[in-house]
């Protein structure tokens, strides 16, 4: 009976016949001893549940009345897309304004002119005093050299005035954004709160996005094997749905360790651990049980190349 169960786990820690089994199979020793050998090199974690990891509730970022929203429940959105929008008429025609106040750079091209020729101005007398002792007399000389700083101040004023302008563009520009609302991840929209027409105050939520490519699996392991495992230890995990069989439960999800709680559980001496997996097919579901093998000291690698995603990347502003 002991060989049978050890047999069974074996099969479930090997990936078909592209998986490495977790002891090899041409061993010397007998079957009883092979199967203990691979269950001291695993750690198995029943009891596990998958929980979503990307979920966002997309929220007003000021108040007004929507435009438009463009999703539906069930409909995918790409990062970054324009999913709903507050009408801005006003911040438009401010951002406008703003915009054609930078531009005109007047000030500034007078403010040059008026320097150069207050420099002639006072060059020429003072070529002329070289010539001609007293030809223009010291208060003159004064005044002239005093145009021609006084311009160059004006025009050093007028090109602060000019990046003030700019930065109120700016600001402008980014009040206007507000008005529009984006997906901060690539996902599926589960609910919709808000319609076109209706009024939002700032904070208040517009969609559900979720992205499934990734989920995390929770699981408790036995104090006694908690000093073995490392994070980015490589975990399998399989669902095992209770009472039900399904053939989702004979695929097999690769991840990554990527928590060990520094707390131990009052009831029984076990701690929990997250792993990261990728959700292939998006087969794995929030809400679900699972369990899971992990393989102390044994990193987790990328996938084949017949796989047919990568290891997901973290949604914007998580990395």
């Amino acid at each position: 009976m002991a060989a049978a169960a050890g047999v069974g786990l074996i099969a479930f820690a090997s990936v078909a016949s592209t998986q490495e089994p977790i002891a090899p199979r041409a061993v010397a020793q007998t079957g009883s001893r092979a199967v203990a050998q691979a269950q001291a090199d695993v750690i198995h974690v029943n009891s596990c549940h998958v929980i979503l990891i990307d979920k966002v509730t997309v929220a007003a970022a000021r108040g007004g009345v929507l435009a438009i929203v463009k999703p539906e429940e069930g409909f995918e959105v790409k990062l970054d897309e324009q999913i709903a929008k507050i009408k801005d008429e006003v911040a438009a025609a401010q951002f406008a304004t703003a915009q054609k106040t930078f531009e005109n750079d007047i000030e500034i091209r007078f403010g040059q002119k008026s320097a150069e020729l207050a420099l002639v101005e006072f060059q020429r007398a003072m070529t002329a005093n070289l010539a001609v002792p007293g030809t223009f007399p010291d208060i003159e000389i004064k005044r002239l050299k005093l145009a021609w700083e006084r311009a160059v101040l004006q025009t050093e004023n007028a090109e602060k005035e000019h990046d003030i302008a700019g930065s109120k563009r700016d600001e402008a520009g980014e009040l206007l954004q507000t008005h529009v609302v984006e997906s901060p991840l690539a996902g599926l929209v589960t609910k919709v709160y808000k319609r076109s027409g209706e009024a939002v105050r700032e904070g208040d939520p517009i969609v559900d996005v979720v992205n499934s490519d990734r989920m995390r699996v929770s699981g408790y392991v036995p104090f006694k094997d908690i000093s073995r495992l490392r994070l980015g230890d490589k975990v399998l995990v399989k669902l095992d749905i209770p009472d039900v069989e399904v053939p989702e439960e004979d695929q097999h999800f690769e991840g990554r360790i990527t928590f060990i709680s520094v707390a131990v559980q009052k009831v029984k001496p076990e701690v929990q651990v997250f792993a990261e997996v990728i959700n292939r097919d998006g087969i794995l579901r929030d809400g679900a049980v699972a369990r899971m093998v992990v393989y102390p000291g044994k990193p987790f690698a990328p996938p084949n190349a017949t796989t047919k995603r990568e290891f997901p990347r973290r949604p914007k502003g998580e990395e």
